[in-house]
């Protein structure tokens, strides 16, 4: 298929950013070097438009991009990533496929590609947001006035899945960066980069997260526990693979019990303040999923607070309990006093680990000692969605750009 501005123009692309003309033309794009001075003024000049912007106030994921991609952040990542890494260039174009389950992740994506040194196209999901429209909208005004040299470097669109189109916008790549479920990813890999291309493969994974019993029993903040722990599961309806789906609590069984009944008891009255409801067809797959464990894990016992919360508890966690999570509020519960009772599915679908009155280095500690095929990420409670450059294990900076040896 030709790259000339006619042939694409005829093709069935819809633009958010960008056009024919931009995308025709964009592997002629030079690569920059990453975190360059112009693609930070870019990145923290959208940062500003979208903290000015009213609309972004009642919209927490745009609120947390626009904090995450403002000038003092950028700078602190660039002073983390440059140190000892030498001469580096952005590989050149790299295409960008992003889900509709979360709607702003296509912005940290462009932004990880742009601060890569690459020029950018990217694919959004079909389904549109009021989260898109508001940061394409922002970004374009920017690419038509004071940026309009990068104009020439980001394509935003959106097609069906027509194959021919994305086999074109793939072989005009040099990387290519994939988030989705398995078959989505490996659909999309039927289409050929170029020899040297490089994938970044984002495919599904899940989280959990570990409770000490001890924390929740002697805090006075357990509302300030039970919103973060909230924001990090309910704010994208648990459909975030950093999402914890699992929770372990360690301690002893009295304590635990009790534990949970202080907890969970915070996390209802916050459901109920916050108006969170399931639909109908959620509610249904959630129950499914909880009598297949109850089945299959030998539960102990099935609770919650109507539809918006469940909870599985287990004796012992296995790698099968993966199978059966489902979206929108199931949690499957097991408890030890120790991490030995985690180690099962600590496998390779576990993403993130989030902890409450948890030291993380015990936790990396184990993983490493134990030299498990899982995990990737430990953090607080409330910050499973933080984005971050290397994710997944992958330096998306370092794997989207090339080094350059040689020389003095």
């Amino acid at each position: 298929m030709k790259t000339d501005p006619e042939s694409i123009a005829s093709l069935p692309i819809s633009y958010m950013v960008g056009d024919a003309q931009i995308l025709s033309a964009i592997s002629e794009q030079k690569p920059l070097p990453p975190f360059a001075e112009r693609t930070i003024e870019l990145l923290a000049a959208l940062s500003g438009a979208l903290r000015k912007n009213k609309r972004a106030h009642a919209m927490p994921d745009v609120a947390a991009f626009a904090f995450w991609c403002r000038r003092a952040a950028l700078e602190n990542m660039k002073g983390k990533y440059c140190r000892g890494k030498g001469r580096r260039l952005g590989r050149g174009v790299c295409i960008h496929f992003t889900p509709s389950n979360i709607p702003d992740l296509f912005a940290f994506s462009m932004s990880a590609g742009l601060l890569s040194g690459c020029s950018v196209i990217l694919r959004l999901a079909r389904k549109t947001s009021v989260q898109e429209d508001l940061i394409c909208g922002e970004l374009k005004e920017l690419l038509d006035t004071e940026f309009s040299d990068f104009k020439p470097r980001i394509v935003l669109c959106r097609y069906g899945h027509e194959k021919e189109i994305t086999d074109l916008l793939c072989s005009m790549s040099d990387a290519r960066v994939l988030w989705g479920s398995d078959e989505s990813v490996n659909d999309i890999k039927r289409s050929l980069l170029p020899a040297r291309g490089v994938d970044l493969p984002f495919a599904a994974r899940a989280s959990a997260a570990v409770i000490s019993a001890k924390e929740v029993l002697g805090t006075d903040q357990l509302d300030l526990v039970a919103k973060a722990f909230y924001n990090d599961t309910y704010l994208n309806d648990q459909n975030a693979c950093s999402s914890p789906r699992i929770v372990y609590w360690m301690g002893s069984e009295e304590d635990t019990r009790k534990a949970r009944d202080l907890f969970w008891g915070q996390m209802e009255a916050l459901l109920k303040e916050r108006g969170y409801q399931v639909p109908a067809e959620t509610a249904v797959r959630k129950l499914e999923s909880a009598l297949i464990l109850a089945a299959a894990c030998g539960a102990q016992k099935i609770s919650g607070a109507g539809t918006s919360l469940v909870r599985v508890q287990i004796p012992k966690l296995s790698p099968q309990v993966w199978e059966h999570t489902a979206a929108g509020g199931l949690f499957i519960e097991s408890r030890g006093q120790d991490l030995a009772g985690l180690d099962s599915v600590l496998d390779k679908t576990c993403q993130t680990v989030c902890t409450v009155g948890v030291d993380e280095q015990l936790i990396a500690d184990f993983v490493l000692e134990h030299r498990l095929s899982g995990v990737d990420r430990i953090v607080p409670v409330g910050h499973t969605l933080d984005f971050a450059l290397t994710w997944d294990g992958i330096d998306m900076i370092d794997a989207m750009s090339r080094t350059i040896t040689g020389g003095r």
